[in-house]
């Protein structure tokens, strides 16, 4: 066993850490404002086509119905995109 050789894949991997943590933050800024201009526009589109129901016609509801249809797409979509970056 070498020890010299430990501390130099011990220092690859400390400075490997801080680049790691900067493309996952980008990542998932990235991610949240695409999210949300994902969520606008379907809201928006949605508002703007008066439907017969009242609970149909506010904010909350379209929100809801993104939240519970586009959304998991969104977060499956981050997920692997991160298990691909932390591959690398």
């Amino acid at each position: 066993m070498d020890k010299r050789a430990e501390p130099k894949e011990a220092k690859k991997i400390m400075q490997k850490k801080p680049f790691l943590r900067r493309t996952f933050l980008s990542t998932f800024v990235f991610w949240a404002v695409a999210v949300t201009l994902d969520a606008v526009c379907c809201v928006t589109y949605e508002l703007s086509h008066p439907i017969p129901d009242l609970y149909a016609n506010h904010i909350s509801f379209q929100l809801m119905v993104f939240a519970i249809f586009q959304l998991p797409f969104w977060i499956i979509g981050l997920l692997i995109v991160l298990a691909i970056r932390s591959r690398n």
